[in-house]
C-alpha cells in the first residue's frame, strides 16, 4: 500500500505512511463505531472507541504499524456477516491473512461471529437450520479464502526464500520462541518486560471478571489476542497488541458511558498523559515503545 502511493504521488516512504496511517486509523475507528452500535449501543459504542483512542498504547493506530489496517479489515468483515454480504468476508479474509501472521488465527473468533449470526447458538433457531440440511451453512464457504491465502503465501515465500514460513523464521530477530504463554511472564529481568506483564495479567483478570456475559465470539478474539503473542516468548509488545482487541474495551466502555463527567474527564485527562510518556519512549526507540 505505502508503495502504491509512492508510485501515484512520488512522495517519500515516511510521507506515503503518513498519509496512510492517518486514513487508515481514521477508518478503523469509524469502522469499529459502526460495529459496537450495533453490538452495544451508540453511547457505550462512542466511550468504547474514545478509550482506545487515549489508551496509553493508542498512538500505535497512528504509527507507521499494521494496527490500524488489522481493525479495520477485522470490523470490516464483522459488519461484512451482519449485512449477510458474505462476498466482503470472501474479499477481506485473504487481507487479514496477509495483513499479519496471527491474521489467520482470527478466523477461528470471527467464524465463530458467523455461526452466532446465523443461529448456530440458539436452541430453537438451531433446529431449523439444521433441518434445512447443508443449504443454510453455505455462505460460510466464503472463510476458505483465509487458508487459500495462508497457503498461496507459504508457497511464494517457498520460492523466493526456500522456507515456506519465512514470516516465522524472521521473529528470530527479535528472540521469539515457542512456549506456554504463561512461561512469558515476568521472564525477564528488564522493567520493562516487568511492568508490561504485569499490564497483561491486569488486563486478563479485567477481562474475566467484567466480561462474562459477552458472546463467545468476542471472548475468542481477546484469549486468542493475548495467548497468541504470549507464546511466542516475550511481553515485549503486549500494549501494542492489546491496544486494538476492542472486545475488553467493551466493559470499560459500557462503564464510562454512565460514569458522572467529572469522573470521565479525570480518567481520559490521566490517559492522555499515559500515552504521552508511553510515546516518549517509542521516540526514544525503547523496548517500552516497541
Amino acid at each position: 500500500m505505502v508503495y502504491g502511493v509512492k508510485e501515484l504521488t512520488d512522495w517519500d516512504y515516511f510521507d506515503s505512511a503518513l498519509l496512510l496511517s492517518s486514513v487508515l486509523s481514521l477508518l478503523a475507528l469509524y469502522l469499529l463505531y459502526q460495529l459496537l452500535k450495533l453490538l452495544a449501543n451508540q453511547k457505550a459504542a462512542f466511550y468504547t472507541v474514545l478509550l482506545m483512542m487515549v489508551w496509553p498504547f493508542g498512538y500505535f493506530l497512528h504509527a507507521y504499524y499494521t494496527e490500524a489496517l488489522f481493525l479495520s479489515l477485522i470490523c470490516g468483515m464483522m459488519l461484512a456477516i451482519l449485512n449477510w454480504r458474505w462476498w466482503a468476508v470472501a474479499l477481506l479474509g485473504p487481507l487479514l491473512v496477509l495483513c499479519r501472521p496471527n491474521g489467520s488465527a482470527m478466523g477461528l473468533p470471527i467464524g465463530l461471529f458467523a455461526l452466532e449470526e446465523l443461529g448456530m447458538f440458539n436452541r430453537e433457531r438451531r433446529k431449523v437450520l439444521l433441518s434445512q440440511g447443508i443449504r443454510p451453512f453455505l455462505p460460510l464457504l466464503c472463510f476458505v479464502t483465509m487458508p487459500l491465502a495462508l497457503l498461496g503465501w507459504c508457497l511464494y515465500l517457498d520460492h523466493q526464500t526456500g522456507d515456506a514460513f519465512a514470516f516465522m523464521t524472521a521473529q528470530q530477530g527479535w528472540h521469539r520462541k515457542t512456549q506456554w504463554p504463561w512461561q512469558s511472564l515476568w521472564a525477564e529481568g528488564r522493567w520493562t518486560l516487568q511492568l508490561l506483564s504485569f499490564y497483561t495479567v491486569g488486563i486478563a483478570l479485567w477481562y474475566l471478571l467484567m466480561a462474562r456475559r459477552q458472546r463467545l465470539s468476542l471472548k475468542v478474539m481477546f484469549w486468542v489476542s493475548l495467548l497468541l503473542p504470549l507464546s511466542a516468548g516475550s511481553a515485549i509488545s503486549m500494549g501494542r497488541f492489546m491496544g486494538i482487541v476492542f472486545p475488553w474495551f467493551i466493559p470499560l466502555g459500557r462503564w464510562m458511558a454512565g460514569a458522572r463527567m467529572g469522573i470521565k474527564v479525570a480518567l481520559i485527562t490521566a490517559l492522555l498523559a499515559a500515552q504521552m510518556w508511553s510515546f516518549y519512549w517509542f521516540l526514544l526507540d525503547h523496548d517500552m515503545g516497541y
